[in-house]
């Protein structure tokens, strides 16, 4: 079996969940060097993207990703949710509470291959339609969403209006001693 990199992988490893798992809705797609830093409650954004069937795709923000350089995408407005995360009350007891938050997903012409959740059958039909699965699915993807945008056609892609939710483990600040 040829090597197919990422892309490949991806549209490879979607073919097995569908085969296996026909009912499957949705897809956390998660780097293996990226880990979340943040609580999420990932309950209230599947209950979000079943209230809102304009949402596809969610990614989160990574420390290099600010809220200003995240592309808006046409006249789409962000779309609120109430989320419960757990908040520990003090860090010397095991006290902890659920906080109600409102969230906001933004709008945005932003695509990333960093940790995100998508609607299944539209991510594989989305992999499925790239000219070439030999390469990572960033680059195509992000010029097809700034193109959707710019034509009124949008991709259905949002941001997790939280900074900082996920963080990159790099290899290189690791000390093996």
């Amino acid at each position: 079996m040829a090597h197919s990199h990422v892309g490949g992988s991806v549209a490879k490893a979607m073919d097995i969940i569908e085969r296996h798992f026909p009912s499957t809705r949705y897809l956390y797609y998660l780097q293996h060097d990226y880990y979340f830093v943040k609580e999420v409650d990932h309950t209230a954004l599947i209950h979000a993207m079943e209230t809102h069937d304009s949402i596809n795709y969610v990614f989160f923000r990574n420390e290099n990703l600010p809220l200003k350089r995240i592309k808006p995408c046409g006249e789409e407005t962000s779309i609120e949710y109430l989320d419960n995360v757990v908040n520990s009350n003090d860090n010397r007891t095991a006290a902890t509470s659920i906080i109600s938050t409102k969230r906001l997903l933004l709008p945005t012409a932003t695509y990333t291959d960093n940790n995100h959740l998508v609607r299944f059958k539209w991510y594989k039909d989305t992999i499925a339609s790239m000219i070439s699965l030999t390469r990572f699915p960033e680059n195509p993807l992000q010029k097809r969403a700034m193109d959707g945008c710019v034509s009124g056609r949008s991709m259905g892609l949002y941001a997790y209006n939280e900074d900082h939710v996920i963080e990159h483990l790099d290899g290189r600040k690791t000390s093996f001693g």
